[in-house]
């Protein structure tokens, strides 16, 4: 897979008292669609190691003198690894198109107008904190508030925010991300909390979006579409198709396998407001309070909902550094989820959210990109250690790199189709994305790195 989502994924563990919320069942046929599209990913998965397993046991047979075939071993093991690579990120790809075909929870249509509140945590966000407050109070919802959490900014963020008709809360020191979010929880009015970002801008018509689907008393959360500024270079083109990928492949996908996705983005999503009160509000124990928090919704038994017209308009990194230590923070966020959630991975009555989409995140997101330098170093050692063997293979080296790149190309240009995205650049950044996915692959495994010597969570 080339990147980094109503029945419950997960059964409830709601608060005593609280009655569990049951969903429909899947029809029959999607059912059965599902099962024969595993059980032929079973055998395609099958069919493809035995050959691998063959050939592994034959180079580790010793030859004729009683001596193991070092090199051999060593380029078949190689040929072993890539072959499980494609494998593994090629089944959950399509397992992903399949399920975005399936029909999502029907959305309410009876109209639903309770007071919602928009709260923005903000710090050091005095470039783009009046655009931010511009895009919401246009906003087409007609009973809104909005608050903006001054999280200790040593910049002008608090006297831009005192010039405008919104709510201004202040912190008196920076606490985070979290603790803006429930300072601004606890002074907010609204039945409904939209949470957004300083360096973001709401759509007109996101807030009526959003808030519509909680019109279905299963409905916990409801995340919005994120769409990059158009980033100059191939940088901002790759970070743009990253988006697009995730949301038109992957969030689809959790909405046909389960009916909720499993990550509401910071930028523009919407919570109710008892919900995050029996919640506790947000939480500082990991560096991905969204993610953290999309999961306490599910694991309370209810729905996060996703809709794509909620959108949210947000600055991307535009140089590589930056993108860096971006992408670095959510690595180890995601880890630290993992960790706070690790019970409810692979367990017996953990639904889709923990016995396939947490797996598939841990295996496509995090597993396969960590493989990608390891084979890069595995193809390094082969040429130091044995040249001969490395010049001699290096068509099938090049062959499997071909195989390998036209998948992830492959996989992206459908992403861009499906969005009906016509522009030329992102067509030729999706041909161009292995210095993207390298850079990706690289911070997840310094992410990894910093788990392992147990390194500070902070910003």
């Amino acid at each position: 897979m080339p990147f980094e989502h109503a029945q419950v994924l997960w059964p409830a563990t709601a608060s005593r008292g609280t009655p569990r919320r049951e969903l429909s069942p899947w029809p029959e046929r999607h059912r059965t669609v599902l099962a024969l599209l595993l059980a032929g990913g079973a055998v395609g998965l099958t069919a493809a190691l035995v050959p691998i397993l063959r050939d592994v046991a034959a180079v580790m047979l010793p030859d004729a003198d009683g001596v193991t075939v070092g090199p051999a071993w060593y380029w078949a093991a190689g040929r072993e690894l890539l072959a499980g690579y494609l494998a593994l990120g090629l089944l959950p790809f399509l397992l992903c198109l399949l399920w975005r075909l399936l029909p999502p929870p029907a959305a309410p249509t009876r109209p639903y107008l309770p007071l919602a509140s928009v709260v923005v945590p903000a710090f050091n966000e005095q470039d783009g904190i009046q655009t931010c407050i511009t895009a919401l109070l246009s906003q087409d919802y007609p009973l809104l508030e909005v608050l903006v959490v001054d999280d200790g900014s040593a910049d002008l963020t608090a006297a831009l925010v005192e010039g405008t008709p919104v709510r201004l809360v202040r912190m008196p020191a920076n606490a985070g991300k979290a603790a803006a979010l429930n300072a601004g929880l606890a002074a907010a009015r609204g039945t409904v909390i939209v949470c957004s970002d300083g360096d973001s801008r709401l759509d007109r018509s996101a807030v009526s979006h959003l808030v519509a689907h909680f019109a279905d008393p299963e409905v916990g959360a409801v995340a919005g579409r994120i769409v990059p500024e158009d980033g100059a270079g191939l940088l901002g083109a790759w970070q743009t198709i990253e988006y697009i990928f995730g949301q038109t492949i992957v969030k689809e996908a959790q909405l046909g396998a389960g009916g909720s996705v499993l990550l509401g983005p910071g930028p523009v999503t919407a919570f109710r407001r008892d919900m995050l009160l029996a919640l506790g509000g947000f939480t500082d124990r990991t560096l991905a309070e969204d993610f953290d928090a999309t999961l306490a919704v599910l694991a309370h038994g209810r729905r996060v909902a996703y809709e794509p017209a909620a959108v949210a308009y947000t600055d991307v990194p535009r140089d590589w550094r930056t993108l860096c230590r971006q992408r670095l923070r959510w690595s180890r966020g995601h880890l630290q989820v993992f960790h706070v959630w690790r019970d409810r991975v692979l367990r017996r009555g953990a639904g889709w959210a923990g016995n396939f989409w947490l797996p598939y995140y841990a295996l496509v997101g995090i597993a396969l990109p960590m493989l990608e330098p390891l084979l890069v170093l595995a193809v390094l050692g082969l040429f130091l250690a044995y040249p001969g063997l490395a010049f001699a293979s290096l068509h099938g080296a090049l062959g499997a790199a071909m195989l390998l790149e036209l998948l992830t190309i492959s996989q992206l240009a459908l992403a861009l189709a499906i969005a009906g995205e016509r522009r030329p650049r992102l067509w030729l950044a999706a041909l161009l994305s292995r210095p993207f996915m390298v850079v990706l692959a690289w911070t997840r495994l310094r992410a990894v790195l910093h788990a392992l010597r147990g390194r500070a969570r902070a910003w």
